[in-house]
């Protein structure tokens, strides 16, 4: 019984730690703009103290090992984060694409000063997006889901 016990727990242990993967990047400057394109993913942004960003994935499998080196051919953007997200930075703005066609939740932490601009591209299914306890500029153009701004202390165009 010990035998069964023992390798199930380290099991779930693993599936566990794989579910919940996250991507940080160091921002820099003062006027910081995050500029978040995607589709058919539920998203919240909230905000944090620091000049940290911070993305957590849940629910995104990687590629499988044989395809290795191929690059699909349905997206532009590539995944530079394992967690189906294209994440650049050029100056003070940081643009976050979806790289992946899998279905996945991102919760997206920002410097709480930050400029959030969110895109939701095509009308291919719904996304739902959560913003809260932001004090920089928001901006909002989807053309499905719902938005809910919750605490917000900015500028707001939706």
């Amino acid at each position: 019984m010990n035998k069964f016990i023992l390798p199930t727990f380290a099991s779930m242990l693993v599936v566990q730690t794989s579910y919940a993967q996250e991507v940080k990047t160091k921002l820099g400057g003062k006027d910081r703009k995050i500029v978040i394109d995607m589709q058919n993913s539920s998203v919240i942004v909230e905000s944090i103290d620091g000049d940290e960003l911070v993305i957590k994935g849940d629910g995104f499998e990687e590629a499988p090992k044989r395809a290795e080196g191929l690059r699909p051919i349905y997206n532009s953007a590539v995944d530079n984060t394992k967690i189906g997200l294209s994440v650049t930075q050029q100056d003070n703005v940081v643009h976050i694409s979806r790289a992946s066609r899998k279905e996945v939740s991102y919760l997206i932490r920002v410097p709480r000063s930050a400029s959030v601009q969110y895109k939701q591209a095509g009308w291919n299914g719904s996304s739902d997006v959560v913003m809260r306890d932001l004090s920089g500029g928001i901006e909002v153009s989807m053309t499905s889901g719902d938005i809910s701004l919750k605490n917000v202390a900015g500028p707001v165009v939706a």
